[in-house]
């Protein structure tokens, strides 16, 4: 994977898992069993003190911080007694300088996955640095991608610049690696090809993605206003959290890419045009935006007897979100027709 020029992503990954099982001896006297070490990996960063709870005492609610015991999963850590086990559950809720990265799903990282992550840490090179290193196949020489990073944070961490491009290398790639099926789906893949380096596409467009949107958020979390490339530059007086995902735009890329993918219009030498797609998403804007609000009424009446207690309220929010799409959707096509309508007859 040294051809992917990520190597620090590699060290720090395994230095983790290293350190971990370090302070694991020196502080419970035992050893991780494999068993163990897989379900511990199941806890990231992102996780919340539920999941911590529901993987060390499952079926226990309420206050992450109890004070009696409850039932503890027969099949962990059995080496510890009650109290030690408790001791390491609340160190793992408090700190998080004990993780278990996947170690074995990380030996299995394809070539192919590993030129994505690369390809992704190249993105933040130019977001962040108008002069970046680029992604090389064959030379033999090749730069890590996150020295690019390097100048933009200077400007905020001085001499410890450094360390943070791989602390944020790390960050990034941890996310991307459990977001691989959405960012090379086929809504978004397109995106990994389209760098800020020309003006034939809408580079914020991808921003619209959520998967995206998070890996600017964590950028922006550690760098702050320094960003450089004119394609994130409002980033430096807008908090990107307040950047709207929108679910509409990913849905037409999915269905825009099957239709012109068939066939009857690929092979079309009037609808396989690429003036002739790129027409479809405004075509079919509306239409997909009726039938979403259409589907969660639907749901709401039929079938809302039989939910859980959280799933009314979360399709009501979704069903909100659609009407207000679908609003605006009427919205513009009102006043295209009144355009027409109002229009000088010559």
């Amino acid at each position: 994977m040294a051809s992917c020029q990520i190597d620090d992503f590699w060290f720090s990954f395994f230095n983790k898992a290293i350190n971990s099982a370090v302070r694991v001896r020196q502080g419970y006297s035992i050893e991780i069993e494999l068993q163990d070490w897989i379900q511990l990996a199941g806890l990231t960063d992102a996780s919340s003190y539920a999941d911590i709870m529901a993987l060390f005492y499952p079926g226990l609610e309420g206050n992450p911080y109890f004070n009696e015991p409850g039932p503890r999963r027969h099949d962990l850590l059995t080496a510890l007694n009650d109290e030690k086990y408790k001791e390491f559950y609340l160190h793992m809720l408090t700190r998080s300088d004990l993780r278990f990265p996947d170690v074995h799903l990380l030996m299995r990282t394809t070539r192919a996955e590993g030129k994505v992550m690369s390809t992704i840490v190249a993105h933040i090179g130019y977001w962040l640095n108008n002069e970046p290193a680029v992604v090389q196949d064959r030379n033999a020489n090749k730069p890590l991608l996150r020295r690019a990073f390097i100048p933009a944070l200077q400007k905020k961490y001085g001499k410890n610049a450094n360390q943070k491009s791989i602390e944020l290398e790390y960050q990034v790639l941890m996310y991307v690696r459990e977001h691989f099926s959405t960012i090379t789906d086929k809504a978004a893949e397109h995106f990994l090809d389209q760098f800020p380096t020309s003006t034939e596409h809408d580079y914020n467009g991808r921003f619209d993605h959520s998967t995206w949107k998070n890996i600017l958020i964590i950028v922006h979390a550690v760098v702050g206003p320094h960003f450089q490339n004119e394609a994130v530059a409002r980033c430096n007086h807008e908090d990107p959290n307040t950047i709207q995902s929108k679910p509409l735009k990913s849905i037409l890329h999915s269905i825009c890419d099957v239709i012109s993918s068939s066939p009857e219009i690929s092979q079309s030498s009037v609808l396989g045009k690429k003036a002739a797609i790129q027409t479809l998403p405004a075509k079919l804007r509306p239409i997909i935006a009726r039938w979403a609000v259409d589907q969660c009424d639907n749901a709401l009446e039929l079938y809302s007897a039989d939910w859980q207690h959280a799933e009314p309220a979360r399709v009501k929010a979704e069903r909100t979100k659609y009407v207000v799409l679908r609003d605006a959707e009427l919205e513009t096509a009102e006043s295209a027709f009144l355009t027409v309508v109002n229009r000088p007859i010559s």
